[in-house]
């Protein structure tokens, strides 16, 4: 993920414009753009976008790519069209405005349309959020409690001892209950928005996969989709907090990305697609991160 942007306390207040792009800055490292896009660009755009439909599109009585371009605007229809344009010049506008502003966005942004009339400059709104701000608290002090607790051996309510544990080591699931209790992370509302979306959809494709539909689902469950959606709501946020707290404690203990056992660990692949498709800088750099949180969870179930 992207890395650690300054405090929000230096940042919230700030309303900048810059060129096209009034940025205005919002709770827990959320912001908020407002971006005019000139109404030659749209036109630029736009000609761009029918060329290209112009390419692709074959109408009866003419050969691929030689319809006239009022035939193309009629056959596939403005209003595709201009769906195609507001994709590509918001996201234009977009890229060039986080550059201007010096912005480093986590997640896809959302974008609402303020005004978007023919023959006049387009104005949009666009959020997104940045890093959030992380306080570990004393984690190691409370991962080693769990070991202490686990170790007490106390009689029971009815005067008998129950044996000890003979491992009194914490597993995972304790460590990361822990980690959410110590540290303190400061979450965009968007953000966890946008996880909880991302595990509802997963949801839903598993369960076509399964043969049954979501309402067979929450039948099962007992549950009303309110209830499934506030439940994946609290999953998404405490999921977020242990990527964004083991990252923090990566940092904290100086673990530097291990591309080099990265590269050994492809080596050793045996399966060509694989190794094909972990050539991508972008593949090779999430399995260093899921490695070097496996080194993290590793130190603080050695503690």
């Amino acid at each position: 993920m992207t890395k650690k942007t300054p405090k929000l306390t230096e940042l919230k207040s700030d309303t900048k414009t810059a060129n096209n792009a009034k940025l205005s800055w919002l709770p827990k490292k959320t912001f908020e753009l407002e971006i005019t896009i000139p109404w030659k660009t749209i036109t630029k755009t736009y000609e761009k976008i029918l060329d290209k439909f112009t390419a692709e599109t074959e109408i009866k009585g003419f050969r691929k790519g030689k319809a006239p371009k009022a035939k193309i605007e009629t056959y596939v229809g403005k209003s595709k069209i201009y769906e195609a344009v507001v994709e590509e010049a918001v996201s234009d506008a977009y890229m060039t405005a986080i550059k201007q502003h010096n912005l480093k966005p986590i997640i896809s942004p959302s974008v609402n349309p303020v005004s978007m009339e023919e023959n006049k400059d387009w104005v949009v709104k666009v959020t997104s959020c940045e890093y959030p701000e992380i306080k570990l608290g004393e984690y190691e002090k409370e991962v080693r409690g769990i070991k202490a607790k686990n170790a007490l051996w106390t009689p029971d309510k009815a005067g008998k001892t129950e044996e000890p544990k003979k491992d009194s080591k914490p597993n995972v699931d304790e460590i990361f209950e822990t980690l959410i209790k110590t540290a303190t992370v400061e979450m965009s509302d968007i953000l966890i928005e946008s996880e909880t979306s991302r595990l509802l959809s997963q949801l839903v494709d598993q369960a076509q996969t399964a043969g049954i539909t979501l309402a067979q689902y929450l039948d099962s469950k007992g549950m009303t989709k309110d209830q499934l959606k506030i439940q994946y709501q609290k999953l998404a946020e405490n999921n977020l907090k242990v990527e964004f707290i083991l990252s923090e404690i990566a940092d904290d203990k100086k673990m530097e990305l291990p591309m080099k056992e990265v590269e050994q660990l492809i080596a050793k692949t045996t399966d060509e697609n694989a190794k094909k498709a972990y050539q991508d800088p972008r593949q090779k750099t999430h399995l260093a991160i899921m490695l070097r949180k496996q080194k993290v969870v590793d130190y603080l179930l050695s503690l």
